[in-house]
């Protein structure tokens, strides 16, 4: 949801039909100039060609090595390819000849967010706002990250400020939308999706968040149909399965959930949600060692899942391995502080908890009258450890 300002090329006439073969052929007959080069490597990358398009810009940066221009657009095909640290090179190198260019402040903004420091990225989305206070893509950028920060009114205002200067900012009309969706505003929300929609009617982002927002409205079957039109589009996409797979949830389609769900762990095996989602369902279904495997998956991938905690926790005490149970349910409370289902997980947990120990408490009673009673310490095994201490604390 951070936009990458675009790479710096030049203005052509629009009726040229394949600007690669153009400037190929302005390349052949100009080899020893860098902007022919850049340019090319432009249309390459555009024609989803990184690989000739890194050998174009190189090729530009022997012939100019200090042009700021092709640094910057090697940094933003770097950043692309999740090569942050290499982006970072080259886009600190283009700052060194051109300190105050937004885009390339914006895009070094936007690797530092990748490496998970927002307030090094804050610090340069801000310097590219003090060039140009009305910049759309710096304005965004900000508000993403004060999304991310559970700061949605500031970011609600500077994604408002991305779209004064920039009325049909696809990106900035997504994450307002976004933001009025964490803030139950649904209806309000929808408005912004549909504006976005208008603008691309096939950006994926937004075919899914106005699936979600249905979703969000109980009306399952609008929602499947975005998602499916986002899956016509690009039909491995991981977040739309996974959505559709909720969908069929809410129809009480468990099967058919599944499917969407593994089909999607399958082409991303490092998508913690689709093995949430998988965990969650089983649990539903009531096969609790499938549960306990997908939420073990899910939180090996990412350990601050709140959701997956509470499942897991609920599926352990199903299990009897109520302290560990506990722990993942009290986790969930932990980093989901203000979620009322967690804490009426937690609640219950206690209660069951509670139970196990006045249970406990009878049968110690009974054992001290009748310590060999075979019956009583079979009861009784489940409920300690080696060292006769209680499971649960």
């Amino acid at each position: 949801m951070i936009a990458v300002s675009a790479l710096w090329t030049y203005q052509r006439n629009e009726t040229w039909k394949d600007p690669v073969t153009l400037w190929q052929d302005v390349v052949n007959k100009s080899p020893s100039k860098a902007r022919p080069h850049n340019n090319l490597g432009h249309e390459l990358y555009q024609s989803d060609k990184v690989n000739e398009a890194i050998e174009r810009f190189k090729a530009a940066l022997k012939i100019e090595p200090h042009d700021p221009k092709t640094l910057n657009n090697l940094g933003i095909v770097y950043l692309d390819q999740n090569r942050i640290f290499e982006a970072i090179d080259y886009f600190k190198t283009a700052l060194e000849h051109q300190p105050q260019n937004k885009e390339t402040l914006n895009n070094l903004g936007l690797a530092l967010d990748k490496l998970k420091k927002p307030d090094e990225a804050l610090a340069f989305f801000k310097a590219a706002l003090r060039t140009d206070p009305e910049y759309p893509d710096a304005l965004n950028n900000i508000g993403a990250i004060l999304k991310d920060q559970n700061s949605n009114e500031e970011a609600a205002a500077y994604f408002k400020a991305a779209l004064k200067s920039d009325p049909n900012f696809v990106e900035a009309l997504n994450n307002l939308g976004a933001v009025s969706m964490d803030q139950g505003k649904v209806a309000e929300a929808m408005g912004y999706f549909k504006r976005a929609l208008e603008i691309d009617p096939q950006n994926l982002e937004v075919l899914n968040n106005i699936g979600e927002a249905y979703q969000e409205q109980n009306r399952p079957d609008t929602a499947l149909g975005y998602f499916r039109n986002t899956l016509k589009i690009d039909p491995k996409n991981v977040n739309a399965l996974n959505h559709l797979g909720l969908a069929h949830i809410s129809k009480g389609e468990f099967s058919t959930a599944v499917e969407h769900f593994e089909q999607a762990s399958k082409i991303d095996p490092s998508n913690s949600e689709s093995y949430v989602n998988l965990g969650a369902t089983y649990l539903k279904l009531g096969q609790i060692e499938l549960a306990n495997l997908h939420l073990q998956k899910a939180l090996s991938l990412n350990p601050n899942i709140a959701k997956a905690h509470t499942n897991l926790g609920i599926v352990l005490i199903q299990m009897g391995d109520f302290q560990r149970g506990f722990f993942h349910i009290q986790k969930a409370v932990e980093l989901e502080p203000d979620n009322k289902s967690f804490q009426s997980n937690r609640n219950h947990a206690q209660a069951i908890g509670q139970q196990i120990r006045d249970h406990i408490a009878v049968l110690r009673e009974n054992l001290e009258r009748d310590p060999q009673n075979p019956d009583l310490l079979a009861e009784l095994a489940p409920y300690i450890n080696p060292s006769a201490t209680v499971i649960l604390q």
